[in-house]
């Protein structure tokens, strides 16, 4: 069995105008899967709410008793909703687990065992707050017992876990909580008091209690004594001061039963001073014995919020994967990790934005190869689209890093304070990636801008004609508008076998009559541009900003920041050691961008950075480069070789 669905009505930002409940119409359902399931997204987005909820109406394993309070009611802004109400649905039972919630369970449309839980609590005039749970095939239910409550009952590891108390001594130890459940002492009266712990544990009592009583005689070998009875007399001297009377103190030692043995336990590791990654690690493996040794039929759910707390990268990647190997165990996680979200597969995630959530099996309109490309590809560098509200995909470093510049130049302040990201997909796959925010049909969008940043790549006439006025281009169409392109007829046979590989066309062929498009400039640039007229009616979020012909590069030669250009170009040939001569105050942008180009061209990378430092921060004086990013930002809005950057900007940040 697994938790399949939860529906909340007023519960804290998943509310309503009104207090009704109707059943039909929940402010959150999310689905689960059976194995993992990771919610990820901003601050703010949910994701603890949704764990919250489970724990309210399930419990946990540490019989700990969450509370409803005030403000888990919905707030509108004016006013709390006096009712709410959260659901579990559980699928996905055997014959034996069902017999365990015989008088609760029912069947669904499908003829499968189906048990609702619900928990709907009310705050009076008062500020007292009733809660009632409740389950059953119908809409009355009834209260289950605390053998089937605790059948389901959740392993929880909160965020910022103190792994060190956790696994210590003492009356709320959860590791002696945890090892009084295992099956070697979940044991009969007779076996606790026979048990090989409690037998070590009254020798050693009895060893205890004899270093610290007095002698009842004395020899001369004893006159002066040399055990804890030094201690036990000077109290007892004190004592009969303090109290003008003859009293006996003793020392005792640890209790001698079984609980009381198990609560003097440390679990530790190495014996050395544990680091909180390691501490944490030992945590959640110290919690995964009461699922593995849990034999009878129950809800093996364990929660974990902020899975990466504490533990570096790698860590984090062992912990994923381990979970994701775990058998008939369900889990739910939450992450800020984009070291996680990169690695964990796309049908697992939920993205929690808003006030709505989106499972990435059932939301977008990605394909199976699709995901077998971003299985591939989507690293954490690229994981930030899943916590932003806006993102820019650009498909090369250049872009990446010219584009949060002209951003805080234009907009007056950076990206980030918009909440928008630039994600580098290093090759023109952007689709690939903005497919994650495209709804399927019938679904609702996410309130999410997603822009695309693409370069035209179409050669220049005059860059092809210098060289050779009869060449012919060689293109080659590839999925979600990439393509190669070269006028090297070897170097494109090449380029070709090696991408559709990667890409897994299988219905293209070496005889097909589209692998090898011949044509030449006017033919190739009539079907590139066609391209872009492909790409103007995307689904929204999806955004492309109007491509220039070529490449950014060459967009920049031809506009204000030409000048600007020049300079980071000579000061990246002198920091590489480059050969190419750099064109001064060169009119021609073909002439400016072919030092980019062939053989020990030019660094684009270090170019970028040079300029993003020339235009942000030319001078020492702060005051200085205020006024001339003033100066040059309406050329920039008005220059229309920049437009398609500054669109996409506008568009992935709201701003009109």
């Amino acid at each position: 069995m697994f938790l399949s669905e939860l529906k909340l009505w007023n519960f804290r930002k998943y509310g309503q105008a009104t207090n009704e409940i109707d059943i039909r119409n929940p402010n959150l359902s999310i689905n689960f899967n059976g194995g993992l399931n990771l919610l990820i997204g901003e601050n703010e987005s949910g994701k603890s709410t949704i764990i919250d909820a489970i724990r309210l109406i399930l419990h946990t394993q540490t019989y700990e008793y969450p509370r409803i309070y005030e403000d888990d009611f919905h707030y509108d802004g004016s006013r709390y909703r006096s009712k709410l109400r959260i659901e579990c649905i559980f699928k996905g039972f055997s014959d034996s687990e069902a017999g365990q919630f015989l008088e609760w369970i029912g069947f669904n449309g499908d003829n499968e065992y189906e048990l609702r839980v619900w928990l709907d609590s009310e705050m009076n005039d008062d500020n007292k707050i009733v809660t009632d749970i409740r389950a059953g095939a119908d809409e009355t239910g009834t209260r289950m017992d605390s053998n089937a409550a605790n059948r389901l009952r959740i392993i929880y590891l909160k965020p910022l876990r103190d792994a060190e108390t956790e696994m210590s001594s003492g009356k709320r130890s959860r590791f002696a909580q945890l090892l009084k459940s295992h099956s070697l002492f979940n044991i009969t009266m007779e076996q606790k008091e026979n048990h090989p712990l409690v037998n070590a544990s009254k020798q050693a009592k009895n060893d205890i209690e004899s270093y610290f009583k007095p002698s009842v005689t004395q020899t001369e070998e004893t006159d002066s004594p040399q055990s804890g009875e030094i201690i036990t007399n000077a109290i007892k001297q004190y004592l009969n001061m303090f109290s003008g009377e003859c009293k006996e103190p003793s020392v005792t030692a640890m209790g001698t039963k079984l609980w009381q043995i198990l609560q003097q336990l440390n679990l530790t590791v190495d014996h050395d001073q544990t680091s909180l990654g390691v501490l944490n690690l030992l945590y959640m493996a110290a919690e995964m014995i009461m699922i593995e040794d849990n034999k009878s039929p129950c809800l093996r759910l364990v929660a974990v919020e902020e899975l990466e707390a504490h533990l570096h990268p790698n860590y984090q990647l062992n912990v994923l994967r381990a979970i994701e190997q775990s058998k008939n165990m369900q889990f739910i996680l939450t992450t800020h990790s984009t070291v996680v979200g990169a690695s964990t597969k796309l049908d697992n995630l939920i993205i929690c934005k808003d006030k709505a959530v989106y499972p990435i099996k059932d939301y977008s309109n990605l394909g199976s190869d699709d995901k077998q490309f971003l299985g591939r590809f989507l690293e954490y560098t690229k994981a930030n689209l899943f916590f932003c509200k806006g993102v820019i995909i650009v498909e090369g470093d250049s872009e990446n890093l010219l584009v949060p510049a002209i951003a805080e130049i234009v907009l007056g302040r950076p990206l980030l304070s918009f909440g928008v990201s630039i994600v580098n997909v290093g090759s023109k796959a952007l689709m690939r990636y903005a497919k994650i925010f495209e709804p399927k049909k019938g679904q609702q969008p996410m309130n999410m801008k997603v822009a695309l940043l693409y370069d035209g790549d179409i050669p220049t006439f005059e860059f092809i004609n210098e060289r050779d006025k009869k060449m012919k281009i060689y293109a080659y169409s590839l999925p979600d508008n990439d393509y190669i392109i070269s006028t090297d007829i070897r170097d494109f046979k090449s380029k070709v076998t090696e991408r559709v590989t990667c890409y897994d066309v299988d219905s293209i062929t070496t005889d097909s009559k589209v692998v090898l498009q011949e044509c030449h400039y006017a033919r190739f640039k009539e079907y590139m541009l066609s391209r872009r007229d492909d790409l103007a009616d995307l689904t929204p979020p999806i955004y492309c900003a109007k491509k220039n012909e070529w490449t950014l590069e060459y967009s920049l030669a031809k506009s204000c920041l030409k000048k600007r250009l020049l300079r980071a170009m000579v000061k990246a040939k002198s920091q590489s050691k480059n050969s190419r001569k750099i064109p001064q105050n060169e009119q021609d942008a073909t002439s400016i961008t072919k030092v980019f180009y062939g053989d020990n061209g030019l660094s684009k990378a270090l170019t970028a950075q040079n300029l993003v430092e020339i235009m942000l921060n030319p001078f020492r004086s702060p005051e200085l480069n205020l006024r001339i990013r003033e100066c040059y930002r309406q050329r920039m809005i008005e220059d229309p070789e920049l437009s398609y950057i500054i669109e996409a900007i506008r568009f992935a940040c709201g701003v009109d």
